[in-house]
């Protein structure tokens, strides 16, 4: 038996040609790095906590310095796209786009947990780092997952190493209650997805490749009644992993019990990665305006919204204001993903860029707020602004982003979005009109509660919390990174603004990829030819 999984091992890798392996050297780096920080948790090293971070933090910056040179000769290329390992994984624009972001939202996440990981889970501190890797590792092959085999390991990848970080500190009651929820709702949503899955696999005549899906959607024929029961079994899945309403209920248990730096990889990571999915395999069922499951979809996006923002304004906890948030933030999005037009897509993605830095800003302030005031209470940051201005300051140009204001990243991401809804067509009309107007509502209620933090951590009284916090002596330090995350995340969210006539158009590339038919080789996307 073992020479036969050496045997199938060994043709696996020479199946694998040099540009292939070179293609997938990022995933390969972070493989390298989690196997070596496993060898590492097992030793019996003093210091092999603070080894591990930084192992950990290598690891993932040569894999995102190995993307940026293949971002580069990639977009030379044009837009184009490759298939890589049999066509397992797809090597397009938007792999080459999401695959950044998964690794710069898992960068911003290690440095907000380095002092969290020593002080409240320092037995299983360099567990926690390999599982960061290991759900690295699974979002970055979800991004370009061009079959229903490797789509569904690369999701379970993601999932369960998502769940193991929930749960990671077992002296934490709450922790482990949210894991608990999350590993439940999860296991549930995954039947159903695995089920659509299943049902695809047999409608394409026993066929795994996403490509597959969509001649046999566009033909209809005998399989024409059970086609969109079978895209919706797909949405309940996918509308776990993604926060939407009304399969969004696990999302402010969840957040408000595991670890911050935690939350804020479900919030960021897995919804970069699972929207990338979410374009790739519905994209069949949503061809024309008149398609089923694209009714479906701006029911959830306007359901999403209108819950996620309302239910944002009664919270008296950070974590679930942010949760709500999360919520609101994926039904803007899905517009892009239920008018699917190469337009929406590409405003889809940039949205995602925008959102995963001043999303990761707002969960490093709050995370920071639980490290001075020991809780999220939103009654306890009352005057906070009069103590630490400067990151009050921080915490509010994320806000403002959130929000859509102008200037910020926030702002553009919205109007390019909103505008690729008014030019999705005269056939989407109703549905375009009804998302707009509803988008353009429910952010004027986000105003409020976003406002409302605002004016309470700079206007109001300090709180006994901010009052006994500004007696302790200050503690600052180099060797806490989260102040440097923080930011990074309001450079970012500020630069992304201004320079979305440079990135734009690079994601509008990307959205534009997403239908072009596979090249035969690999050699023009790295310059051999």
């Amino acid at each position: 038996m073992l020479n036969g999984i050496t045997h199938a091992w060994g043709e696996g890798l020479m199946a694998l040609s040099s540009q292939q392996l070179v293609f997938l050297s990022p995933e390969m780096m972070v493989t390298l790095t989690l196997l070596f920080v496993l060898g590492l948790s097992l030793s019996g090293s003093k210091e092999k906590h603070e080894v591990a971070w930084w192992m950990s933090l290598s690891g993932l910056l040569l894999s995102l310095l190995t993307l940026l040179v293949h971002f580069v000769l990639f977009f030379k290329s044009g837009t184009k796209a490759y298939l890589v390992c049999q066509g397992l994984f797809r090597a397009d624009n938007a792999a080459m786009v999401s695959r950044f972001g998964v690794l710069s939202g898992a960068l911003l996440v290690l440095g907000m947990g380095k002092q969290w990981a020593l002080s409240h889970a320092k037995p299983w501190a360099t567990e926690y780092n390999a599982l960061v890797l290991s759900a690295t590792l699974g979002a970055m092959l979800l991004c370009g997952a061009n079959d229903l085999t490797m789509a569904f390991v690369a999701l379970e990848t993601l999932g369960i190493s998502s769940y193991l970080l929930v749960g990671h500190v077992k002296q934490q009651r709450f922790s482990l209650e949210a894991a608990l929820k999350y590993l439940i709702y999860g296991s549930v949503a995954t039947a159903f997805l695995l089920l659509g899955m299943a049902l695809c696999y047999g409608l394409t005549g026993g066929q795994t490749s996403l490509a597959a899906l969509a001649p046999v959607v566009q033909a209809g024929g005998a399989a024409a009644a059970l086609l969109p029961w079978v895209g919706v079994l797909l949405l309940v899945g996918l509308g776990f992993k993604l926060s939407l309403a009304p399969f969004h209920m696990w999302t402010p248990d969840v957040y408000e019990g595991a670890p911050t730096p935690v939350a804020t990889f479900l919030s960021v990571v897995s919804k970069m990665a699972g929207f990338v999915l979410a374009l790739r395999l519905l994209s069949p069922w949503l061809g024309s305006a008149t398609a089923p499951l694209m009714g479906v979809l701006s029911v959830v996006a306007i359901a999403s919204m209108v819950v996620g923002n309302t239910a944002a304004l009664k919270q008296k906890s950070l974590k679930r204001l942010l949760a709500y948030s999360t919520v609101a933030q994926a039904g803007y999005m899905v517009m892009g993903l239920a008018l699917a037009t190469p337009q929406s897509q590409g405003a889809l993605l940039f949205y995602l860029l925008c959102y995963l830095f001043m999303n990761a800003g707002a969960f490093a302030a709050v995370h920071a707020i639980e490290q001075w005031l020991g809780t999220d209470a939103m009654a306890a940051v009352a005057g906070l602004g009069k103590v630490k201005p400067m990151m009050v300051g921080m915490f509010s140009v994320c806000l403002l982003a959130l929000a859509g204001i102008p200037i910020t990243s926030g702002f553009f991401a919205k109007f390019f979005l909103f505008q690729s809804v008014l030019e999705s067509g005269p056939a989407s009309g109703l549905l375009a009109l009804a998302l707009l107007l509803t988008g353009l509502l429910t952010s004027v209620v986000g105003l409020y509660y976003y406002f409302n933090l605002m004016r309470s951590m700079v206007a109001d009284a300090p709180s006994p919390e901010v009052a006994a916090f500004a007696l302790q002596p200050c503690a600052c330090t180099f060797k806490n990174p989260l102040p440097w995350v923080m930011m990074v995340c309001v450079a970012a969210t500020l630069t992304l603004g201004f320079a979305s006539g440079v990135v734009l158009p690079l994601c509008q590339q990307a959205g534009q990829s997403l239908s072009v038919p596979p090249s035969p080789s690999l050699a023009p996307a790295f310059g051999l030819e």
